[in-house]
């Protein structure tokens, strides 16, 4: 039972913490990423200050969530059922398209679904992106997975797991849809 006022505003400065601390940083090191001061990031945090449009805007992107976000209602998209067939994907690599599956409250982890038409990849070049714990689950098709110079050819039901820092690649391997479950923990940004 929620016996906050309706109108009652969304604890900003609680949300970046949950999501600044999911993600391993500290103070100063968001500080580096926005050209904030971590003095200023502290106030936001403890609710000290309200901080301006600029600054809330700067914050939202070191952290890798929308602006909008910093205002959602925490619950928002929880316990809620998606089913892959409503689903509304986006283009990214190469003859590739992906959705985020988790609600964007989420601070721990992030799952996609994502699409590879034949030939299709993430992209031309290796790709690495933060320091987190990722794991790919082949749904349907076949792929091969490049991390660093090993190569892994995976078909349905089968996994791989790697630190996103690592310089890595997924392609279609047999000239057929493939269809593939990312998870991230946590989110990169």
């Amino acid at each position: 039972m929620n016996l906050e006022h309706p109108n009652s505003q969304p604890d900003i400065g609680h949300r970046l913490r949950k999501r600044r601390r999911a993600l391993h940083l500290t103070l100063a090191e968001l500080a580096e990423k926005t050209g904030l001061t971590a003095s200023s990031i502290s106030q936001l945090e403890r609710g000290k200050s309200t901080g301006s449009i600029r600054s809330l805007q700067l914050v939202a992107q070191g952290l890798g969530i929308g602006f909008a976000d910093l205002f959602s209602d925490s619950n928002q998209g929880r316990n809620t059922v998606i089913d892959l067939a409503d689903i509304t994907t986006h283009e990214y690599g190469v003859l590739a398209s992906k959705a985020l599956l988790t609600p964007k409250s989420f601070d721990h982890m992030q799952v996609f679904v994502g699409f590879l038409e034949p030939g299709g990849s993430t992209g031309e070049e290796r790709i690495t992106h933060g320091d987190s714990e990722e794991m790919v689950i082949v749904l349907g098709g076949s792929v091969e997975v490049i991390i660093g110079e090993e190569t892994s050819s995976l078909t349905q039901h089968q996994s791989i797991s790697f630190i996103s820092n690592q310089p890595h690649k997924i392609q279609e391997a047999v000239g057929a849809p493939a269809s593939l479950l990312w998870i991230i923990a946590p989110p990169t940004v």
